[in-house]
């Protein structure tokens, strides 16, 4: 049973029940004043709120941006979207205060509501710090259909969906320089017919890398030290002169001048003796 529409009807249930409790300015009549009482400011749109929640939360006003979101969640003519616009908003403050738990708790409610795949990440984040490890642990037991505090059912995700976060997982791997979670990622990235993400040949050279590190130090008598600029993989420009570098037979000199010819010199000088 999809749990999306139940809980869009309960959201919606609670935020009509608060706006109705929540009343509002007494009028001139009720409080006994005299003529007409000065017109009251036309309401904001959600747009106007939303748009306002966010500026505030780029310039870091926590308190004003919860307020604002608490707006439009409890609005009456909120749509689903602008709900759970409006939860993302009060679990980023959550994560920002350093609420992490609670944080994560309010992304979790929004897995069962709409397209999950932002929500799971962004609660993945909240693991940071020294927990930043549990994160691959997190979004196994969700990518592989576990349960968890995010309601008794697996969440549901599409190919799509699950694609973008293995995506994302395997880059983690390599932000946290964690070449087997980079290995995970990329593989079931790769099943689900994607590329590995958009950074997927800098993790194929992080990879190639740590694969090279696990056959090194070589045994000693393995170890070959260079001797030459040949060695290093630079090519010397290289000179020989016959008779003073192979030997001259005044009768018959071919040897020597096939030998010179053959040493892998560019130049080949013949000397007049």
């Amino acid at each position: 049973m999809n749990a999306r529409p139940l809980l869009l009807s309960l959201l919606a249930a609670i935020s009509m029940a608060t706006a109705a409790t929540a009343g509002g300015p007494p009028s001139a009549a009720s409080t006994g004043g005299q003529g007409a009482a000065p017109a009251a400011p036309a309401p904001k749109t959600i747009g106007q709120l939303r748009k306002e929640a966010d500026e505030a939360f780029r310039k870091k006003q926590n308190a004003e941006a919860r307020e604002l979101a608490m707006a439009v969640r409890v609005a009456t003519n909120a749509t689903p979207g602008d709900f759970c616009w409006a939860w993302t908003m009060e679990a980023k403050i959550l994560d920002r205060e350093g609420k992490k738990a609670e944080a994560r708790a309010m992304y979790e409610k929004l897995f069962n509501v709409t397209s999950p795949a932002d929500a799971i990440w962004a609660a993945s984040r909240t693991f940071g710090g020294l927990e930043s490890g549990r994160l691959f642990t997190y979004l196994d037991n969700i990518l592989e259909g576990g349960r968890g505090g995010w309601g008794f059912q697996p969440v549901p995700l599409t190919d799509k969906e699950k694609l973008s976060i293995w995506d994302k997982y395997a880059y983690e791997g390599y932000m946290q320089l964690d070449p087997a979670h980079i290995r995970k990622g990329r593989e079931m990235s790769f099943k689900l017919g994607g590329s590995g993400g958009a950074y997927s040949g800098r993790l194929k050279r992080a990879l190639e890398v740590w694969d090279d590190l696990e056959h090194f130090p070589v045994d000693e008598k393995d170890v070959k030290f260079p001797k030459t600029l040949e060695d290093f993989g630079i090519k010397v420009w290289k000179t020989v002169h016959v008779a003073k570098d192979f030997g001259f037979d005044p009768v018959n000199a071919t040897a020597f001048l096939q030998a010179a010819i053959t040493s892998g010199a560019q130049r080949v000088v013949i000397e007049n003796v």
